[in-house]
């Protein structure tokens, strides 16, 4: 699955693809020079698209030095999801933490980095595009036509129609 999604990634240059990955999934990056990194420190999987600063000092040398992904392992492993309070610039990233059974998605607060995510036969696949989710998703993604009127007319989308709404139709 990571092999067909991650093609997609590189398709229309020939920037280096970054992987990592252990017995419970995989990540992967592609960008220019510095702009993405992926890493497995211990039990976590991370992986960053972008150019995300840090506020403590440590992880951002960190980062100069070793990349951004192992910075936000290491950061995340310290202070959880609160990391995100501390991070600036423009990302989208993703830390999968074996150890605490969870994962954490997120992008800058612009949303210049685009991030998409959906649940598919009990894994969590996420992209940087829809068509490698579509890649590595069982099944078609469908567009809701409610949910782009919505976002048309509102200028957002619900979120019952939104990111919830797979789980909403297998709940009723």
């Amino acid at each position: 699955m990571l092999p067909a999604m991650s093609a997609h990634l590189t398709r229309f240059d020939s920037a280096d693809l970054s992987v990592a990955s252990d017995a419970s999934g995989g990540v992967a990056a592609s960008g220019g020079p510095g702009a993405a990194s992926t890493c497995r420190d211990g039990v976590r999987l991370a992986a960053v698209w972008g150019r995300p600063r840090f506020a403590d000092a440590a992880l951002e040398r960190l980062s100069q030095a070793e990349g951004a992904a192992l910075a936000l392992a290491r950061g995340y492993g310290a202070a959880g999801s609160a990391l995100l309070e501390s991070l600036s610039g423009h990302f989208a990233l993703a830390v999968a933490d074996g150890g605490r059974v969870e994962a954490l998605l997120a992008t800058d607060r612009m949303g210049v980095q685009p991030l998409y995510w959906r649940e598919a036969g009990g894994l969590l696949l996420f992209a940087s595009t829809l068509d490698a989710l579509a890649a590595g998703a069982p099944g078609a993604l469908e567009p809701d036509s409610q949910s782009i009127y919505d976002f048309l007319y509102f200028h957002v989308v619900p979120v019952a129609r939104s990111r919830l709404r797979a789980w909403l139709g297998e709940m009723s």
